[in-house]
């Protein structure tokens, strides 16, 4: 199968990569530097220089693939997470480059489109499983783009065409800066692991989220065992950081729908491993 794709170079893409080569498959990948591309054409794969918020760009680019697999991101660091302006370029991958990279794939004849997204969306569970049944919680505002880029990503389906999201979590593992962030963190006694002590998350070695794009990238057969997919939960003690207070938020919204984005990554998540149906 001939593969486009973005995030290639990122926590989970060069291993996809890779795996893809070996299973294979040609693959076209995003790189944006010199170096990037380096390593792109390390792995086995072409690297195609493409702004992905350029459409035409986007669509030439896509042009041959029978698959897309988006995994293209820009999460701020840990430091700058509170700030709305700080998300604002992973917004528009998650959205904008969402639609070009559909448009594409539906103008150039391609059938398969699988999309990175995130558990953060999910209410707060406390003990129950969340499969994909669990409709996510669209009251966090810092969480619309997310959506959003979900609902553009499976409305790819239809006529032959197969779409998939996976909802991933936080990666654990070398080379992911989550894992060096609590590090650094745990060095000063403080964790960046927020909530209740007793509660739940997903914490996935990077190697479980390359698996579930390996695998989503092969025929329809494999994309009917992957829809959603999250990877295994564990229940671990979540130390606090400090308690998530909307102070004035009465009169200034913007504050209250931090707070709620804050409370969201706190709340208890504990994602089933496999999906409960099959795409249509």
């Amino acid at each position: 199968m001939r593969v486009f794709v973005t995030g290639a170079t990122g926590v989970i893409g060069p291993a996809t990569v890779r795996g893809l080569v070996a299973a294979g498959h040609d693959v076209r990948a995003v790189a944006r530097t010199d170096e990037k591309a380096a390593l792109v054409k390390q792995l086995g794969a072409e690297a195609v220089a493409v702004d992905l918020f350029d459409p035409d760009a986007v669509r030439a680019a896509v042009a041959g693939s029978e698959g897309v697999l988006h995994l293209a991101t820009n999460v701020p660091p840990t430091s700058q997470a509170a700030r709305k302006s700080a998300w604002a370029t992973h917004n528009a991958l998650r959205t904008t480059a969402t639609d070009h990279l559909v448009r594409a794939a539906r103008d150039t004849d391609a059938r398969a489109f699988v999309k990175e997204s995130v558990t953060f969306v999910y209410p707060d569970r406390g003990a129950d499983w969340i499969d994909e049944d669990v409709p996510p919680d669209e009251s966090i505002g810092m969480l619309q783009p997310t959506l959003e880029g979900e609902r553009i990503a499976l409305g790819f389906a239809g006529d032959g065409r197969s779409a998939a999201v996976l909802r991933f979590a936080l990666f654990y593992g070398p080379n992911t800066r989550h894992t060096d962030e609590a590090l650094r963190m745990a060095r000063r006694r403080l964790s960046t692991v927020a909530g209740k002590r007793n509660s739940y998350m997903s914490s996935p070695r990077r190697r479980r989220g390359v698996g579930c794009g390996r695998r989503a990238r092969r025929a329809d057969r494999d994309l009917q065992r992957v829809r959603r997919r999250a990877a295994d939960s564990a229940r671990v003690p979540r130390c606090v950081l400090g308690r998530v207070r909307a102070r004035e938020a009465h009169d200034r919204p913007e504050l209250a729908d931090a707070a709620r984005g804050r409370e969201s990554v706190a709340s208890a998540h504990r994602v089933a491993a496999l999906p409960q149906h099959p795409l249509p």
